[in-house]
């Protein structure tokens, strides 16, 4: 998986990593990724190898037990309308 985001005051910060698992979160399911992530990073797209859009950074995800931290990049299944979908395939 590889994102091209804007963390912090950063602009255009690629990163690689892969796809971890999945979270129950408030909102739903949500997909977590193995991969650097920062404030500012939200809305950044998820491409797999064949540059193909899997997800958006939806949430940053962490895990902290006072002794160590994990923090893993978090997306919400794609949902689009047919009428997107139909526009998407006009470009």
């Amino acid at each position: 998986m590889t994102v091209l985001g804007n963390p912090g005051d950063m602009s255009a910060q690629f990163r690689h990593g892969y796809v971890a698992g999945e979270v129950a979160t408030r909102r739903g399911l949500a997909t977590t990724f193995d991969l650097r992530i920062y404030y500012g990073d939200s809305g950044s797209g998820i491409f797999n190898r064949r540059n193909q859009l899997v997800g958006v950074v939806s949430l940053i995800y962490t895990l902290d037990d006072g002794r160590s931290q994990l923090t893993m990049a978090g997306a919400y299944p794609l949902a689009f309308t047919a009428e997107q979908w139909r526009e998407a395939r006009t470009y």
